[in-house]
């Protein structure tokens, strides 16, 4: 929790949620940017281990919708 403490001392809001898809007809993608959009998110944070296709190499299949489906910003970490 040391991004947690930071951002309290720095007095910046964190909200940490984790979404995952209930539906079997919605990727977690989308089911990523509808969230992002009815909780009108700022930024998200999003994990790649970049390993799911040869031409992805350097950003996963998920990382990579939620990047071009969602209208916040997103950061992507390895």
């Amino acid at each position: 929790d040391r991004i947690s403490k930071s951002c309290e001392e720095k007095k910046v809001a964190l909200k940490i949620d984790v979404v995952s898809s209930h539906s079997s007809s919605t990727s977690i993608a989308g089911s990523i940017a509808d969230y992002a959009e009815s909780e009108r998110v700022e930024l998200i944070v999003i994990g790649t281990s970049g390993r799911s296709n040869i031409k992805l190499m350097t950003l996963g299949s998920v990382a990579l919708n939620i990047v071009t489906y969602t209208r916040c910003p997103v950061i992507v970490v390895k």
